[in-house]
């Protein structure tokens, strides 16, 4: 069995690492340099190093530990994030049957005791929202699909996007893949180029091949298994089920939904640092203390500087000046004058439009209304009804759809199930004041 790598609490980190070194603009922001480093720094493959040896381990352009980080920092992107876990994946699941397929208790049952716990002690809702939270923070999920020494999926759990690479496609093989046409399933050949994948925790690499994938791979050196040197079970690494969000351009990876928001989203921080700087320093001194014509002592200064700072500035202080000019027929002349800046200091904090702008393009870029993030200014229940109705069948719903194609698909066509498939169950809204007006109708109609 693969080593597998649940969700981890990390560190509290202030500082956001440039991507790349070409660009060393793109994420960076106040505090010490405290960023967990890329763990897989050093392992990537070389620009033009391609021979058969070569591994090929495929750096990725945005680094998953860096889009966690701006998620985990930015005030809207981890609410929406938890909107899409909690209406995409948090929603459960049923076995239903296939439309013309008799009843089979069996199989029904099968798939359920799969699904309730497909690894121990977790449940499909909490590796579907582990996944989902990865997905939507770098663009990229993974689901480890374990088997037993008969060939038969046994497990499925989560792998965390972190410690996980892609490693480069290697030649084309023939494959047999099953089909279903004409109601009936078929065998063809195709030619592929299968996907391998390698996971690094506490320095220790383990590789993984791509579901379905029509040859063994050894899970310590990543090497495909060849027909004069098969390997025994135990070395044999398992399948991973990749998903992603957006396609990144420059690499296979996948890229979040908001990546095109990323200015929206490191300006939105930005100004919040700085208005948090303006509080930590004091903002604009209360009173600013000019003299003319003379000059204050260094005792003075000194008991002045502690009194604007302390937190007694709302209370009087008596200044003495010494004169720095006069003689001894006539005394010189000093004036003090007090500039005062309450009004200054009494303002709201700064960019505060263009924080909320901030806001709402990252919103946009999930495509979510305001009442699914906690905004419920303006609602009522029949705008929240049409939100969410939008939001269910432009959204929700084929993120849903698309996740149990994928599954029924590969896990479920692998358990060997033919007449149920995997469902998403959707929220459902109720209304009780219309559930009783529809019964009442219901029941008139029956006495007529």
């Amino acid at each position: 069995m693969a080593a597998t790598q649940g969700g981890r609490m990390r560190g509290k980190v202030t500082t956001i690492a440039p991507v790349r070194k070409a660009d060393t603009t793109a994420l960076v922001t106040n505090g010490t340099d405290s960023m967990q480093e890329d763990s897989f720094s050093g392992s990537y493959m070389a620009a033009g190093k391609t021979g058969p040896a070569t591994i090929g381990i495929l750096e990725p352009f945005y680094k998953p530990i860096t889009l966690q980080q701006v998620c985990e920092t930015n005030n809207i992107l981890l609410q929406c994030v938890e909107a899409m876990e909690v209406n995409i994946d948090g929603t459960g699941h049923s076995i239903d049957l296939i439309e013309g397929e008799a009843e089979d208790e069996a199989e029904k049952k099968m798939l359920g005791d799969f699904f309730n716990e497909p690894y121990p002690m977790k449940s499909m809702v909490e590796i579907r929202r582990a996944c989902r939270h990865d997905m939507e923070t770098t663009g990229n999920g993974y689901l480890e699909v374990i088997r037993n020494i008969k060939d038969e999926v046994i497990l499925l759990n989560y792998l965390d996007c972190v410690d996980v690479r892609l490693i480069r496609l290697d030649d084309p093989v023939l494959k047999t893949v099953t089909l279903q046409r004409n109601g009936k399933e078929i065998k063809v050949e195709v030619r592929a180029r299968e996907r391998r994948y390698v996971q690094l925790v506490n320095g220790v690499k383990v590789f993984f091949r791509e579901f379905g994938a029509s040859r063994q791979i050894n899970r310590d050196t990543g090497e495909w298994e060849t027909k004069e040197s098969p390997l025994p079970f135990d070395k044999r690494g398992s399948e991973v089920l990749h998903f992603t969000v957006n396609k990144e351009a420059r690499t296979p990876y996948g890229a979040p939904r908001w990546i095109n928001q990323l200015p929206s989203a490191l300006g939105s921080r930005k100004a919040e640092e700085f208005n948090l700087s303006y509080f930590d320093a004091g903002g604009l001194p209360p009173v600013l203390v000019l003299v003319q014509g003379g000059y204050l002592g260094d005792e003075l200064k000194e008991d002045l500087k502690k009194h604007l700072n302390g937190g007694n500035k709302h209370r009087a202080a008596i200044v003495e000046a010494i004169s720095a000019s006069g003689s001894l027929d006539s005394s010189g002349t000093v004036q003090i004058r007090v500039e005062r800046f309450g009004s200054e200091r009494q303002n709201d904090a700064m960019f505060q439009a263009y924080d909320k702008n901030c806001e709402d393009h990252v919103r946009i870029g999930f495509r979510l209304p305001q009442m699914f993030v906690g905004r419920t200014t303006d609602v009522n229940f029949a705008t929240a009804q049409v939100a969410y109705m939008v939001a269910e069948a432009q959204v929700f719903g084929p993120e849903r759809l698309e996740f149990d194609t994928r599954i029924n698909s590969t896990v479920v066509r692998a358990l060997g199930a033919k007449k149920y498939k995997y469902h998403s169950l959707p929220v459902t809204l109720k209304d009780v004041t219309n559930q009783l007006l529809g019964l009442d109708r219901s029941e008139e109609h029956t006495s007529e």
